[in-house]
């Protein structure tokens, strides 16, 4: 088998011109065979690999044309393969050393075939790691559809990016078979009419359009997945199969922001370091730090959320009315513990905040006054003072208030007296 004969009637995710001189050098090319796949493969297995690794990120050059598997086509055109992508992106996905991808894409597009599958794999791929497309040149076609698929796609300002659709070319060689003398018979079984269309009838072009549009569908629904928008605006703002440049791709959502390769190099070597940080464009919407240039919309974006302490509710004051202070007063001083001990029990009532079942405790504790001591001469005033002032607490004094000076004075008069305690100048 020719390689022209393998590009032909393949279904293609690429740019006309490219796929142009891809078929002119498969033109060229001699029979493909297993012997010579095999030769390539020990010669250029080296170059065939698609992962660099630099500060910890593993970076995918995605580049040139596009097929399923390394061959020719790889070799002479620069081309990329999707299953060497495909096994690079697992080996970057398995080792820990690597925090995040780096897709670094600069593709005209190339086969459908396989497209779709490495496109699936880097969607699933973003949930386990962060994995970030940069355009620096072109993602057209099938090199839009696998950076789609990313969790972010940075662009520069002259990247180009769409070609959103597929392309089935037919080369028609009747004319030239016939200058040769050379005729064909295809002999197509009776239940399988549409297994040798002809494009030269309207059957056949019905057919064949038919093909493509299945296929545009499947880039469209997959493209609309990626990123996070509806099928309604892929078809009419991603470029109708056109091409959009830098900020215009971003204003479309095309693509999420400006920057360059370098700052998005430096983006990821930072987070990469920071372990707990969320991956771009993530299942929760969040994107990365030190972003440049305009961001498009994004659907799956959801807002930002502060994590906050919950605001401990203050206790209210304790607040005592002016009956429960009489009360408790009352308490005290009716007390049996305070027969005896009058002046210490009213210093305790009157002076102090103690609870009356404390005050009675340390009145228990107390010694009590002799009987044969003479009255003090101020009690009868002390305690008609004290007595008032509880009166004017049940007015609607505030709570603790202390008794006045004067009244202060004479109870601590009383308690020198009373402990024996003898004062000097």
């Amino acid at each position: 088998m020719r390689a022209f004969d393998a590009a032909v009637g393949t279904p293609w995710a690429m740019l006309p011109a490219d796929l142009e001189q891809l078929l002119t050098i498969a033109q060229r090319e001699n029979e493909i065979t297993p012997e010579v796949l095999e030769a390539y493969k020990l010669q250029s297995a080296s170059k065939a690999e698609s992962m660099e690794t630099r500060d910890g990120i593993a970076v995918l050059n995605i580049v040139g044309p596009l097929f399923r598997r390394a061959n020719l086509f790889t070799a002479f055109s620069g081309a990329t393969s999707y299953d060497i992508v495909r096994r690079d992106l697992q080996i970057a996905l398995d080792d820990d050393k690597y925090k995040a991808i780096l897709l670094n894409i600069d593709s005209p597009g190339g086969a459908a075939n396989g497209c779709d599958e490495l496109a699936r794999a880097i969607f699933d791929a973003r949930s386990a790691k962060p994995v970030i497309a940069y355009v620096g040149g072109t993602a057209a076609s099938g090199g839009y559809w696998l950076a789609s698929a990313a969790s972010e796609i940075v662009v520069s300002d002259s990247a180009f990016l769409g070609s959103i659709g597929a392309v089935l070319s037919i080369t028609d060689t009747s004319q030239g078979e016939k200058a040769a003398g050379i005729r064909r018979y295809d002999f197509v079984s009776a239940k399988s009419p549409k297994k040798r269309s002809d494009p030269a009838t309207r059957a056949g072009e019905d057919e064949f359009q038919r093909i493509a549009d299945d296929l545009a569908d499947v880039f469209i629904s997959a493209v609309a997945r990626n990123r996070g928008v509806s099928l309604e605006k892929v078809e009419a703002d991603f470029g109708e199969g056109g091409m959009l440049i830098g900020a215009k791709a971003v204003a479309a959502g095309m693509a999420d922001r400006l920057g360059t390769f370098e700052a998005v190099m430096k983006e990821l070597s930072t987070d990469a370091r920071s372990p707990g940080r969320p991956s771009p464009r993530s299942p929760k919407g969040k994107t990365m730090s030190g972003t440049e240039g305009p961001k498009a919309g994004d659907n799956n974006a959801a807002p930002q959320v502060t994590e906050q302490q919950p605001t401990p509710t203050p206790t209210p004051p304790i607040t005592i009315g002016a009956a429960d202070v009489k009360a408790r007063i009352k308490t005290i001083m009716t007390s049996s513990e305070a027969k005896g001990r009058e002046d210490q029990a009213a210093h305790l009532a009157y002076d102090t905040d103690v609870s009356a079942s404390e005050a009675i405790a340390i009145l228990s504790k107390g010694p009590k006054a002799e009987t044969s001591a003479a009255p003090v001469k101020d009690d009868a005033a002390l305690h008609e003072e004290r007595r008032l002032n509880a009166e004017g607490l049940n007015g609607g004094q505030a709570s603790g208030q202390p008794a006045p000076q004067a009244t202060t004075n004479v109870l601590i008069a009383t308690m020198k007296k009373q402990l024996g305690v003898k004062e000097t100048v």
